[in-house]
């Protein structure tokens, strides 16, 4: 028979190696068997038996019980209710202890399959106790079993320590499953949006980036010092990254930067670069630079042409001789021709200022201005004939006309328009009319 001194000695090795189990990630199923022998092995003629129960769904999730017959422990899935007849079920479904002194005579359990499964296997008291985690919820239970009735309150020690190692190792557990779960959602998360990882190890000049980071800036290492990735970057950019590098690092800040990279092509890409400075630790001397880059180049291109189009668009609108603008959907003017200044005899940045409802003659102004207020309201073309002012203060007859522009999914996303000097067509209309009145007349 064995010693204190080497009964408590071997609870400690169990112990250990169980707890060994939970931090080198066992799968929970082998780590609450140790445990359960554990506890066997620290009293004599004890069964255990411990359950996991998914607290949401009020199922039971893993089952140990290597020392008991298969037949009484549970399935796995099934439902903590009514159903369920046990005392761990009962345990789990009231959070409070159960002890079942005597299986054969407790009134409780008459007539269940449980009573009739222990009795056969010789099992003759029972004693179960909920696990529950820190925030109160009832993730399990352990339950204790016996040969002989009336043989429980010595176990209480066992069942203590034993339900303390049942929930560290629960919860570890439903950790490690939530850490999986934030690490695949970032990755998913980083693959739909196309981006590359990256980190730079200072301690060893480390510079380690993903497959699709490494792809955007056209290089042919995974692994790199910090010299050869700023070779990759454009050489007019260069010292700018070196120094939001050092200046992130230092004030552990984040910062966000548009880097241009050379392929061994030679052609460029752009790159949004955004990363934060770790600070070393003193106990380690160790920083890092940690970050995510995606590539704009489709964007950037896209950029250049639709500022080459807005460019050849102002080039062509400063040749023609009517006063062309451009306003924003909900109709400011953004962009005036360089006829509105030769016209006005005003530069256009003041044109701009001032606006054109300067410009026009009073008895036409609240007309044009409720005529045009309707046009970008309802999204339709707008024509209206007004005199507008010149530099020597002579108002002329104008012809207004505005189309809207529209995006794909049909709303406005600029007005385009132009005012002609219709003057003398009017002059000569209303010549016509006297005209032809005088014949009539005669």
């Amino acid at each position: 028979m064995r010693s204190d001194k080497e009964q408590n000695l071997r609870a400690w090795r169990d112990q250990a190696a169980v707890l060994q189990g939970i931090v080198d990630d066992a799968p929970l199923d082998q780590v609450l068997d140790n445990l359960a022998l554990a506890a066997e092995s620290e009293a004599n003629g004890l069964s255990c038996e411990i359950w996991v129960i998914d607290s949401a769904l009020g199922i039971i999730t893993h089952s140990a019980g290597p020392s008991l017959p298969e037949i009484i422990r549970p399935a796995i899935g099934a439902k903590i209710g009514e159903s369920v007849v046990s005392p761990c079920a009962l345990a789990a479904r009231k959070g409070e202890t159960t002890i079942v002194e005597d299986i054969e005579s407790d009134q409780r359990w008459l007539g269940s399959r449980w009573r009739d499964d222990c009795l056969a296997h010789g099992l003759r008291s029972c004693q179960s106790q909920p696990i529950i985690d820190l925030e109160g919820r009832i993730i399990g239970s352990f339950a204790i079993y016996h040969r002989f009735p009336d043989a429980l309150p010595r176990c209480e020690p066992v069942a203590t320590m034993a339900t303390l190692f049942a929930n560290i190792a629960i919860a570890h557990h439903r950790n490690g499953i939530a850490s999986q779960e934030k690490e695949q959602q970032f990755q998913l998360a980083v693959e739909c949006a196309d981006l590359g990882t990256w980190e730079w190890n200072i301690s060893n000049d480390e510079f380690v980036w993903s497959e699709r980071c490494r792809q955007m800036f056209g290089a042919k290492e995974t692994k790199m010092t910090l010299q050869r990735f700023l070779d990759t970057i454009h050489s007019d950019d260069r010292e700018r990254i070196a120094d939001a590098l050092q200046t992130s690092l230092h004030h552990h800040n984040t910062c966000k930067l548009e880097v241009r990279c050379v392929w061994p092509d030679s052609t460029v890409h752009w790159i949004v670069a955004t990363g934060r400075g770790v600070p070393p630790c003193q106990a380690s001397e160790r920083g890092l630079w940690r970050g995510v880059a995606i590539d704009i180049t489709d964007r950037k291109q896209a950029e250049a042409l639709a500022a080459e189009s807005v460019a050849r668009f102002r080039r062509l609108a400063d040749a023609l001789p009517e006063k062309i603008f451009t306003a924003t959907p909900d109709g400011e003017t953004d962009y005036l021709n360089q006829q509105w200044s030769i016209y006005t005899g005003v530069p256009l940045r003041e044109v701009l200022r001032r606006g054109w409802r300067e410009f026009v003659h009073p008895d036409d102004l609240d007309e044009k201005v409720n005529r045009w207020n309707q046009a970008f309201k309802t999204g339709t073309p707008f024509e209206f004939e007004h005199r507008f002012r010149r530099e020597d203060g002579t108002y002329r007859w104008h012809l207004s006309r505005a189309q809207p522009m529209r995006r794909a999914d049909g709303t406005v996303s600029i007005w385009v328009g132009s005012n002609t000097d219709v003057d003398d067509l009017k002059r000569a209309q209303f010549d016509l009319r006297e005209s032809e009145g005088r014949c009539r007349l005669a």
